[in-house]
C-alpha cells in the first residue's frame, strides 16, 4: 500500500509580501508570550533565510531548524504561529503531517512547538507530541 502524500494548502511565502498583515500577528504573539524579540527581528530573520514564512489565508507559521549543540539533532521548530479563525482538527493535523514531512526532508529528528494555549497543548499531546517543560517567569 502506498503512503499518501501529505496534503497541506499551507505555501512557502516571502515575508516581504505579506508584511503588512503578518507584522499585526508577530505582534500579538509576542505580546501574549511575552517575548523578547522583535517584529522587526522576525522579518529580518525570514529575510535572512533563518526562518521562514507559510501561509494560507487566516494563518501563518514562521518556522526555524535548530541544532541541539549536544547531541547535534536537528529540530524544525514552529516557532510563531498565528490565525485569525479557529481550524478545524483535520486542518491542524494536514499541517502537522505536512511540517512533519519538511522536517524529514531537512534531516530533522524532531518537530517542535510551544504555545501559550493551554487547550492547544492538549491537542498536542493527543497526536503524539510529549510536553518537555513548562516554563514560568516572575518579574522582579
Amino acid at each position: 500500500m502506498q503512503e499518501e502524500e501529505p496534503f497541506s494548502d499551507l505555501k512557502l511565502e516571502d515575508i516581504r509580501e505579506h508584511w503588512h498583515w503578518v507584522k499585526h500577528g508577530v505582534e500579538e504573539v509576542i505580546e501574549k508570550t511575552g517575548a523578547t524579540y522583535i517584529a522587526e527581528d522576525v522579518y529580518a530573520k525570514c529575510i535572512y533565510k533563518d526562518a521562514h514564512l507559510f501561509l494560507n489565508e487566516g494563518i501563518f507559521y514562521i518556522v526555524t531548524v535548530t541544532t541541539d549543540e549536544f547531541n547535534m539533532k536537528k529540530s524544525l521548530c514552529l516557532w510563531i504561529t498565528w490565525a485569525s479563525i479557529v481550524h478545524t482538527k483535520k486542518e491542524l493535523n494536514n499541517h502537522i503531517n505536512y511540517f512533519s514531512k519538511i522536517a524529514k526532508e531537512q534531516g530533522c529528528s524532531f518537530l517542535e512547538t510551544g504555545s501559550p494555549i493551554t487547550k492547544l497543548g492538549t491537542y498536542l499531546v493527543s497526536i503524539d507530541f510529549k510536553p518537555v517543560v513548562t516554563w514560568y517567569k516572575k518579574e522582579i
